[in-house]
Parts: C-alpha cells; structure tokens; sequence
C-alpha cells in the first residue's frame, strides 16, 4: 500500500460528504419550479428571461399581481421582450384595465409585428371595449399571421353575425405567449 493511501481515503471522503451535503442543500432549490427560478434570479438578477419565467410560473398559480411584478422587471431589463408586455397586457385585460392591456400589445406590435398572439389579444381587449372595427382589423391581421382563433374571431363579426345582433364576443379570453 502507498504510504499517502489513508490521506487519499480520508480526503476521498471528505470530499463526497461535501458534494453529498451541496447535492442535498441543492435539492431544495429544485423543490418546484418557483423556488427554481427565484434562485435563478437570485444569481442572475440581471436576467429578464428569468423575469418571465417567473411570471409565468405565478400567472398559472393565479398570483396576478405578483405576475405583473416580475413582468414589469423583465420589461424593465429588457424592453423589446414582447412576450413580458404581451402577457403582461393579459393579466390587466383579465382585471378590466383594458387601456393597460392595449398599451401593452401596443408595444409589443411595435417590437414584432408578425406576432398573431399581440393581434389578437389587442382584438380581445377592443371588443371588451366596444370597438369593434379595431378589434376585427386586428383578427383579421392576426388571421392573416395564421392564428385560427383570430379567423373564428374574424368570422364573428362579419356582416351576417352584426345584422343578428352578435359582435365580437365570441373572442372574450386573450392567448399567453409561451
């Protein structure tokens, strides 16, 4: 046997009860993915990405307000990231401040103007709004992008359905960017 063999032992176990304990810490931070992703963001608070994720992760809990938050900060970091003001806009359009949501699909149009979902999320909140030639100029160009909810929409509000009585209120729910 070499003489440093029970140095190396020792230090071999040393070290895997160190990665043993860092491994269990870890695991906690894994516990679900909001814990995940606050630490993310705890080690890189400069990340919209982060921000997003975050918020879409307390979107789906229904934590509105706190999914606005964490928005608001990825759009502050990053102000062209179109899905943070897209899905942002969807949670002001779910609390009735549509002029919140239309701004910030406003925007989002602005970034990326093929985006189907800002069309016709901005649709949505015109229709809830009364405006409905706005709101089917955007399913119709949403329509066009390719999005089928849009052409349903679209389909809606076409002459047969106004001489009815029945406007845009088929589109009543905005879509999330995923």
């Amino acid at each position: 046997m070499h003489r440093n063999a029970p140095l190396v032992i020792v230090f071999l176990i040393v070290l895997t009860s160190l990665c043993s304990t860092i491994t269990y810490v870890r695991n906690a931070v894994w516990h679900d993915r909001i814990s995940l992703l606050e630490d993310i963001i705890r080690q890189s608070p400069l990340k919209a990405r982060a921000y997003y994720n975050l918020g879409n992760a307390y979107g789906k809990l229904k934590q509105t307000e706190r999914a606005i938050e964490l928005y608001s900060n990825a759009i502050a970091l990053d102000p062209r990231h179109a899905g943070s003001l897209i899905n942002r806009g969807n949670l002001f359009d779910e609390k009735g401040e549509y002029g919140k949501a239309i701004l910030d699909y406003n925007a989002a149009i602005s970034i990326n103007p093929e985006d189907d979902y800002a069309y016709y999320n901005r649709g949505v909140a015109y229709n809830k709004i009364g405006r409905k030639d706005a709101a089917r100029d955007d399913y119709r160009r949403s329509c066009q992008l390719g999005n089928s909810a849009s052409c349903e929409a679209l389909q809606a509000t076409e002459a047969p359905y106004r001489k009815a009585g029945k406007g845009a209120d088929l589109a009543v729910k905005p879509f999330p960017h995923e």
